[in-house]
Order: C-alpha cells, then sequence, then structure tokens
C-alpha cells in the first residue's frame, strides 16, 4: 500500500480526488491512512453488507458497480441503504462486464435513476470506447473511465482502458459533448 501514497499526494496536489476499488476490507484503515477520497465497491460484494457497512463508517462516499447484478438484488441493496439516509454517500454505477456495444444498455441508467433513490454513474467495459461519449446523453451522474499506462505489461482492463496519455483529449471531448445536451 506504501506506493499509493505518492499517487494520493500527486493526486492531491493536482486538485483531484482519489478513489480505490477496494475488495478486502481488513484494507479499509491503511486506506483511510492514505488519505483515500472514495471508495468503490465491486459489483460482486453489492450484497455483502457487512463490508459496505464498513465502507459507509469512514463517512467517505462509496460508489457501487452494478455489474451483472439482477435487479432483485439491486432492489435489495436500494432497500437497505435508502432507510438509513445514505443516498447522498452511494452512487451506483452502471456497467456490464462485456466488451461487446449490444451488452452496453445505456438505457438502465435512467432506468436505474427512477428505479433507485441513489445518483447513477456509468462505467464502460465496452471495447469500443465512443460508447463514453454516447453515454453522455443518459446524463450519468459521474463516469468511470479506465484508464492504463503505456507499459507493455497486459492488464485485465486493457481492453476497454484509455491510454493516459489520450485521457486530456477523451474528458475534453466529454465536457464539450455535455453541451450539446441543452
Amino acid at each position: 500500500m506504501n506506493h499509493y501514497s505518492d499517487i494520493v499526494d500527486i493526486t492531491h496536489k493536482n486538485n483531484k480526488k482519489f478513489g480505490i476499488a477496494l475488495a478486502d476490507y481488513s484494507l479499509i484503515d491503511e486506506c483511510e491512512k492514505l488519505g483515500v477520497d472514495f471508495y468503490k465497491v465491486l459489483s460482486w460484494d453489492l450484497n455483502n453488507y457487512e463490508f459496505i457497512d464498513s465502507l459507509l463508517e469512514t463517512i467517505k462516499p462509496i460508489y457501487v458497480s452494478t455489474g451483472m447484478s439482477s435487479i432483485d438484488e439491486i432492489g435489495e441493496f436500494c432497500e437497505r441503504y435508502s432507510r438509513y439516509y445514505f443516498t447522498d454517500k452511494i452512487t451506483l454505477i452502471h456497467t456490464q462486464l462485456s466488451f461487446d456495444l449490444q451488452d452496453v444498455n445505456l438505457k438502465a441508467i435512467h432506468y436505474l435513476d427512477n428505479f433507485s433513490p441513489f445518483n447513477v454513474a456509468f462505467g464502460s467495459h465496452c471495447k469500443n470506447k465512443n460508447v463514453l461519449y454516447t453515454s453522455i446523453g443518459f446524463q450519468p451522474s459521474d463516469y468511470f473511465i479506465y484508464v492504463k499506462g503505456n507499459s507493455k505489461h497486459k492488464h485485465p482492463d486493457d481492453g476497454h482502458a484509455i491510454d493516459i496519455s489520450d485521457l486530456p483529449t477523451v474528458i475534453n471531448n466529454m465536457l464539450e459533448m455535455e453541451l450539446t445536451i441543452g
């Protein structure tokens, strides 16, 4: 975890927030010491309430990936956490764990927005990076963009990640496309 300390410092010095996708809740205290600003809950932990409860105790925002969860599982999650007035701390992330365009289902952003009391973000696993631009019309609360360095090493997110050198252009294009919504 020590290598994250420099990354957190650089991120904060650039007035950005640093978040981490956490799969091991024994690391929450270490992340807090690092100065993590928000947490992402992976889709397989959507109904791991003990884990989510522990993250909520940090009083940091949490983003919960819906992944391939059923609407019933999402409904149970929403029922549990809307009762405790966590609607300002939790954001759902609509994502499909597929590289294929036909599986992206951007209409689910509006569906989840009407179905749940939480904001709904978008995270793309699609190989076609233009899906990020299309998602703008569905007005997600946030965007989760996977980024990769110029490393020759293969990573699990390589297929849908954007080269870090291309990130400023992609973000600028997205901000310009948001102007088209009206």
